[in-house]
């Protein structure tokens, strides 16, 4: 359990079951910032997602979110599952800006959609194998990182603009290679 001013955050040691009810409850030994306990216990139950599909298929729209969280309501909703995994919830920013460019992008071509089917197929026993190694899990943090640069420049710059860049970029990059043996020589 770790706090941060008014909020409290439980993050299990290990994966929660599959299609599992479970049962939260603060007990009146929680007090708020001023000392003061709850006069009642207060509980609340959810239930976990169901196994996500095996058949290479993202779920539709509207469809169960695969992740056991919230649904973005931008398409495709769960999965990113490494990318879970890595960061250990699906709330942080990176995962937000991934799922985001997932359901713009990915998921409006028949090729993205291939991407993302085989994503749905062979990520699933990967995160669950990675989850266990908090090392790895940093490994795959940090290569996340470029591709959820990435992502944010082609949603909030656009693609065009991105394409353009990497271009001129790599065009410098060039003709400096090209300056440098021009001035070796001479």
């Amino acid at each position: 359990m770790t706090y941060s001013d008014t909020t409290a955050t439980f993050t299990p040691t290990t994966a929660l079951d599959y299609n599992k009810t479970y049962t939260a409850t603060i007990t009146t030994g929680a007090k708020d910032l001023l000392g003061n306990a709850l006069e009642d216990d207060y509980s609340w139950s959810f239930t976990t997602q169901s196994e996500p599909p095996t058949d290479g298929e993202p779920p539709s729209d509207g469809a169960e979110d695969t992740e056991g969280g919230e649904d973005t309501g931008a398409g495709g909703g769960g999965g990113c599952f490494i990318a879970t995994a890595a960061y250990g919830s699906q709330m942080v920013p990176q995962l937000k800006v991934l799922r985001e460019f997932r359901d713009r992008f990915l998921l409006a071509n028949n090729v993205g959609r291939s991407f993302v089917g085989l994503d749905y197929t062979y990520s699933p026993p990967i995160a669950r194998f990675m989850a266990k190694y908090d090392s790895l899990r940093a490994i795959v943090r940090l290569s996340l990182l470029p591709l959820a640069g990435m992502s944010w420049a082609v949603l909030n710059v656009g693609p065009v603009t991105i394409l353009a860049s990497m271009i001129l970029f790599s065009a410098g990059l060039v003709g400096l290679g090209g300056l440098r043996r021009t001035f070796r020589k001479s």
